[in-house]
């Protein structure tokens, strides 16, 4: 079966105009599946730098209680990356970067 491609929309709020320097906050969460060093990593943080540079909050995924504090998850590489992602219950929107 075709794999379904969806768009995210992040949720966004407004903050007070006294909120000095910020305009805009996010509460969506980014999470980037890592179970263990392996050559994708630069890649992540890359990744990582560039979520943070349009201001979304970022965390590393390692276990099923990091995944249920995400909205969306990240996983960057080959399935077989991330053995334990795959075995356990989807807790957040996953998403599989490779090619």
């Amino acid at each position: 079966m075709p794999a379904t491609i969806r768009p995210v929309e992040p949720r966004i709020r407004e903050l007070a105009p006294d909120d000095p320097g910020q305009r805009r906050a996010s509460r969506f969460r980014l999470g980037l599946a890592s179970e263990r060093q392996h050559h994708m990593d630069e890649v992540i943080c890359a990744t990582e730098a560039a979520a943070r540079e349009l201001g979304l909050e970022v965390r590393r995924v390692g276990t099923e209680a990091d995944e249920a504090s995400v909205d969306v998850l990240v996983a960057v590489g080959f399935p077989h990356y991330y053995p334990n992602l795959l075995r356990r219950p989807r807790r957040a929107h996953r998403i599989l970067w490779y090619g």
